[in-house]
């Protein structure tokens, strides 16, 4: 018997609303969908146990509502292909807080929900370190991101832009370019300036791991 898979189904049994992932453990033999599993599953655990009450609580509102059910299955078969295809094995702690926040957050309607973990699929965490640096309401310049090259930032503001996540909001340049100074790209680049967007907020919100 394998010890890994024998844990894991151990583990899920302190709250039914797991179980589901244990046995999905047990029906990959991919190496790394098995370790992806693993992953989602302890920190899922973990969270539930921190927010045993509420979330059992929600769990059993939802169950009296037929259509409150349909989503929630929705959003774990999502979850469940978003798991099994991650290359990143970093993001799969923030897929957990995901699952828990779509039974959370009432804030949120179902449709939003389901969008972010699509969306999730398609960022690295990269794009997620540069998104979290925007704040709702507020415009950012690019010169004023936190980032070790201008050529590792510019594919995450073009990539958050793409999926509705950040807009651009102006563009500034100075005046003329000369040979002694940085490059006229970077000078460009690095006086645009981008506004966090209502869907960038909620799938900021849907990582956080915080129920609100």
């Amino acid at each position: 018997m394998d010890v890994g898979a024998a844990l894991v189904r151990a583990a899920m049994g302190l709250n039914p609303a797991t179980a589901f992932f244990a046995q999905l453990w047990g029906e990959h033999d991919n190496y790394r969908a098995q370790e992806n599993i693993r992953e989602f599953c302890n920190s899922l655990q973990e969270q539930i146990l921190n927010n045993e009450a509420d979330f059992n609580r929600k769990l059993k509102e939802q169950k009296c509502s037929l259509d409150e059910m349909r989503n929630l299955v929705g959003s774990l078969n999502r979850t469940v292909d978003c798991l099994l295809r991650e290359h990143e094995f970093s993001k799969i702690e923030l897929l957990s807080c995901v699952t828990i926040n779509c039974v959370m957050l009432d804030s949120l309607p179902w449709d939003n929900k389901i969008r972010m973990i699509d969306s999730f699929r398609q960022i690295t965490m990269k794009d997620i370190a540069v998104l979290k640096q925007f704040r709702l309401g507020k415009v950012t310049h690019v010169k004023d991101l936190s980032f070790d090259s201008l050529e590792e930032v510019i594919p995450s503001l073009c990539k958050l832009s793409s999926i509705g996540f950040i807009t651009q909001t102006m563009f500034v340049q100075f005046g003329k370019w000369t040979a002694s100074e940085e490059s006229e790209w970077e000078s460009v680049w690095k006086n645009k300036s981008f506004e966090l967007l209502p869907s960038g907020n909620d799938f900021l919100t849907m990582i956080s791991g915080r129920a609100e």
